[in-house]
């Protein structure tokens, strides 16, 4: 009930497409920005990471320098020696304790014997067992400098072999680094709050990694954004959630959602406004077709425009015209036969009147005796339901074969002896499916241009036969035939797309090719061969189809 009127359809249809183009381009929108934000965020992290890693190399460098200095410096020399040849830890210590106080950066430096004795600006005995355990890493390592973690998470140690002289042979010199270093070039370099940082050698013990990073991260691992940057023989390592892409995006949607309840308002309404003015001319014509109905034949419709439905108002009003001259030149004499006319004018959509019209001819025409007559109007009701076949537009290959019969039968009468023909279909395509009206047009133009303009008998004949999977009909009249260049200029003209409305010339070949292209295909069509004065041949070709 909601559907009866054509305005609630396109009101409907329209709203409906529109929606779902809304909904659909803004999903699409979504995932694409959604897509574009975490790849920005990646190739942010990526940046910033580098850059990170830059500094990270130039903190190392430093670190690692200070390192080389000390073990160069006559100062603690000098207390060193104090130490091994006095015992005295004070000097040593004070030294050392001066030392640190020169680099922000590092908290404590330490000088161990291979005996374990250790002097350190801050004394930390819990980290004797530690230093110990480095002793044969910085042995391997020799005069080069190695990075370890510290004995918590709060430091890290950079130590060496202390063998400058044979009296300081077997000393080994520590600086411990605060984490807290590391931690702030983090923050300096990172992206989002919720991203996380973990540094660590690949080859010795050293790593540096916010707490509870792993702990936290590792169950949602295709959530996070990753980056991995090698800087010699440390790895960096970072991650981001994702979230934060959708953060933004998430408020896109609100904002979305906002503008796409307006736009269903703004659709709706234009879905109104347009199917009013679509279904305004539709209206004033169903009203004037009431009054048709009514006997009311000077009414007219209001015609704005030149599109489709101008075009049908000005029909509806053509018809009225006609109708009011047919009413008008009637006499009430003739007032039945005149209505018969009427009737067949506005129900001629329905073509069993016509059936019927033409067997009460045929019935006239028997009952004066007039046998030739009765046949010709048999054959054109016969061949005039052939032709519309029910409104279908494919036929069996029989009935346009009993097309053609009957259409050949009606021109008989015309020609006579000038005309003689030969239908031969092999059985097995008879029941196959075709196009219907194709064969008849042809067959008509063989006759008028071929064997009428050559003005002496002719013969038609008619082929129909299956080749592989295409069927193959061949109409071959022995008119007067075609040279080449008017064999050309005919295939030229058939096989444009638009016909030229000024050339009047083989439009029926033009119509019959271009329908056979429109419905199978471009491979499919007629081909024409031609001998002047011996005749022309027209093949069709199509597919196969049961």
């Amino acid at each position: 009930m909601m559907f009866r009127t054509i305005k609630r359809k396109l009101i409907f249809v329209f709203c409906v497409v529109s929606i779902l183009f809304v909904c659909v381009s803004t999903g699409i929108f979504y995932k694409v920005f959604t897509n574009r934000l975490i790849s920005t965020q990646q190739n942010n992290q990526n940046m910033l990471s580098q850059a990170l890693c830059t500094s990270i190399e130039y903190f190392r460098e430093k670190c690692e320098t200070t390192i080389n200095m000390l073990q160069e410096d006559e100062e603690i020399h000098s207390s060193v020696a104090q130490w091994l040849l006095f015992d005295d830890e004070e000097t040593l210590q004070e030294c050392l304790r001066k030392k640190v106080n020169e680099w922000d950066f590092i908290n404590n430096i330490l000088i161990m014997k291979i005996s374990y004795e250790y002097v350190g600006a801050k004394e930390l005995d819990q980290i004797l067992p530690y230093m110990v355990d480095r002793i044969s890493t910085a042995e391997r390592y020799g005069q080069n400098c190695v990075w370890d973690s510290g004995y918590g998470p709060n430091s890290s140690f950079v130590f060496r072999c202390f063998n400058v002289s044979e009296a300081e042979k077997n000393l080994y010199l520590f600086i411990q680094i605060a984490n807290a270093n590391f931690q702030s070039l983090f923050n300096r370099y990172r992206l989002q709050n919720d991203q996380r940082f973990s540094l660590k050698g690949i080859t010795n013990g050293f790593e540096v990694t916010e707490q509870g990073f792993y702990y936290q991260y590792y169950d949602n691992y295709s959530q996070l954004v990753h980056t991995q940057i090698d800087i010699d023989d440390w790895q960096l390592k970072t991650w981001s959630e994702k979230t934060a892409a959708r953060i933004v995006t998430k408020e896109f949607w609100v904002e979305m959602i906002t503008i796409f309840l307006v736009l269903i308002l703004l659709i709706i309404l234009l879905s109104v406004i347009i199917s009013k003015q679509v279904t305004k001319p539709i209206k004033e014509m169903q009203k004037v077709a009431r009054q048709y109905s009514l006997g009311a034949f000077d009414a007219k419709v209001s015609v704005h425009g030149k599109d489709e439905i101008a075009e049908l108002g000005n029909v509806l009003n053509n018809m009225s015209s006609q109708l009011l001259e047919l009413i008008s030149s009637v006499t009430e004499k003739e007032r039945q036969s005149n209505y018969l006319e009427l009737q067949t004018l506005i129900y001629q959509i329905n073509p069993h009147f016509l059936y019927n019209t033409l067997d009460s001819i045929n019935m006239l025409a028997r009952k004066n005796d007039d046998i030739q007559v009765a046949l010709m109007v048999t054959n054109l009701s016969r061949l005039f339901r052939l032709s519309l076949n029910r409104g279908r537009d494919v036929i069996t290959v029989r009935e346009e074969m009993m097309q053609v019969t009957y259409y050949l039968k009606i021109q008989k009468f015309r020609f006579e002896e000038q005309l003689d023909w030969n239908i031969n279909f092999d059985d097995e395509i008879l029941e196959y499916r075709m196009l219907k009206f194709i064969m008849q047009p042809l067959v008509e133009n063989a006759i008028y241009h071929g064997i009428k303009s050559k003005n002496e008998y002719g013969k038609l004949t008619i082929r129909g036969y299956k080749d592989k999977n295409m069927l193959i009909f061949v109409i071959k009249d022995t008119g007067k035939g075609m040279d080449e260049d008017t064999l050309t200029k005919l295939y030229q003209r058939i096989n444009e797309k638009k016909r030229d409305e000024k050339e009047n010339r083989g439009y029926g070949i033009w119509n019959v090719n271009q329908r056979i292209k429109l419905y199978y295909g471009e491979q499919y069509g007629l081909q024409i061969d031609s001998i002047v004065d011996k005749g022309t041949s027209i093949y069709i070709k199509i597919p196969a189809e049961i």
